[in-house]
């Protein structure tokens, strides 16, 4: 399993993003907020636009995505406009939980939505779908439904093919008549679902007549905001894979092998070991072995 999923890690443009700044994001990431950019246009990152996020963190909206500056690639269109990338422009942004690309221009616009990650409560629980995600694929691969190579966008100027950011399937835009459930692909067996990860918003107001210790009461406003999930794994989930990683390892290519874990399984397994809680201590593995200690074959 392990060698399927590093298999998956592709060793080029291991570059570490040059505009996001780690430490700015990792403070808003202790407060239980989304981490706004905070560059001046910098490499096509806008500036103070709002909703946009640069680092992940456990409190993400669902379906948020989180961005990062990427290289240009003439093989790519903007996944908001479907026009092709070129050098003329400020570097495209990307995705790094479902790899969509786009110009940072194109970002105030409504756009496609990110991968959900979990579900509430109160929703039914409902088979996986396709994500299709546009502009991002490989010339050389071959279509998932008719076996015939993708092709290029540099003369056409348009989306050819499209690709499902939980298998990983590409197909022609004119091949999508297939199946709409989506198995996970060849990782579908360690990579939770999202219907199988349930939210447990915390409960305000809870066991206020209850009397806190000074320590009980830092740990319970700490924790108060974090969300809170319930773990189901579905019959084919049968290894489900839990992800710890220290960003600055390697160089500082953890935070590269951070978002590409990040873009091949669930983002909820994956966690990063120098997170920061409210008083600026590192986390550690503590979240991710108290969010999946109940889950079986991990």
């Amino acid at each position: 399993t392990w060698g399927e999923v590093l298999t998956g890690w592709r060793m080029a443009d291991k570059k570490a993003p040059e505009a996001i700044e780690r430490d700015p994001p990792r403070k808003a990431e202790s407060e239980g907020g989304s981490a706004p950019a905070e560059q001046n246009g910098q490499d096509g990152v806008p500036a103070s636009q709002p909703g946009f996020i640069t680092a992940w963190s456990v409190n993400l909206p669902n379906g948020a995505h989180v961005w990062e500056p990427r290289s240009h690639h003439r093989n790519e269109v903007c996944g908001y406009c479907d026009l092709k990338f070129t050098r003329t422009q400020k570097r495209p942004v990307q995705c790094t939980l479902c790899h969509l690309r786009a110009h940072g221009d194109c970002l105030d616009r409504e756009g496609p939505p990110c991968r959900l990650t979990f579900r509430e409560a109160d929703e039914p629980s409902a088979e996986l779908q396709h994500l299709w995600i546009s502009g991002v694929y490989e010339q050389k691969k071959l279509c998932d439904m008719c076996n015939k190579s993708i092709g290029s966008v540099i003369s056409t100027g348009k989306t050819l093919a499209r690709r499902c950011a939980w298998c990983k399937r590409t197909r022609h835009v004119g091949c999508r008549e297939g199946a709409d459930t989506c198995d996970r692909g060849h990782l579908g067996g360690i990579i939770v679902p999202p219907s199988a990860l349930v939210v447990q918003h915390p409960k305000s107001g809870a066991h206020v007549d209850e009397p806190l210790s000074r320590n009980r009461m830092l740990r319970h406003k700490r924790h108060s905001t974090d969300l809170l999930f319930e773990i189901h794994p579905p019959p084919a989930c049968t290894t489900p894979l839990v992800v710890f990683i220290n960003p600055k390892s390697g160089g500082n290519q953890g935070l590269r092998l951070l978002h590409e874990f990040q873009w091949l399984l669930n983002p909820r397994q994956v966690f990063d070991l120098m997170a920061l809680d409210a008083a600026g201590k590192p986390l550690g593995p503590k979240p991710g072995l108290e969010m999946f200690k109940n889950v079986p074959n991990i």
